[in-house]
């Protein structure tokens, strides 16, 4: 995919890719993924997936914010190593309805979630 941007960093002697940045939709990411050189068209999978402002962004959208958020986690899930892959999320104002969404998406994808800011919210 031509939208799609890979970085490798190495990081040890070996030259081994220890992280790699992509940068593409992340609604779509096994679409984007598997379309990138040397992927035989099957996506890879990921240990680990930060979000530092994507949620936040989506929930900017307004009414209907849900819908993007279900689409980006159908996305995620497709790409995460189903073994231990972990989602880190970097989130400025995560409303209880936001964490409740989360939830189910998660319980409907087998994938859970550990708020570390359990009971705490931004709600205003």
């Amino acid at each position: 995919n031509k939208n799609t941007k890979k970085h490798n960093f190495p990081q040890n002697d070996n030259d081994d890719n220890i992280m790699e940045f992509v940068c593409g939709d992340a609604t779509i990411l096994a679409q984007s993924l598997s379309s990138s050189p040397g992927t035989n068209n099957n996506p890879p999978k990921y240990d680990s997936i930060l979000d530092k402002g994507l949620i936040d962004s989506l929930m900017c959208t307004g009414e209907g914010y849900d819908y993007f958020i279900t689409k980006l986690f159908r996305g995620v899930s497709d790409v995460l190593d189903p073994n231990g892959g972990m989602y880190v999320l970097l989130s400025y104002k995560l409303s209880k309805s936001t964490m409740g969404l989360l939830t189910e998406l998660g319980d409907e994808m087998d994938m859970k979630w550990d708020f570390d800011i359990e009971g705490l919210s931004n709600d205003r």
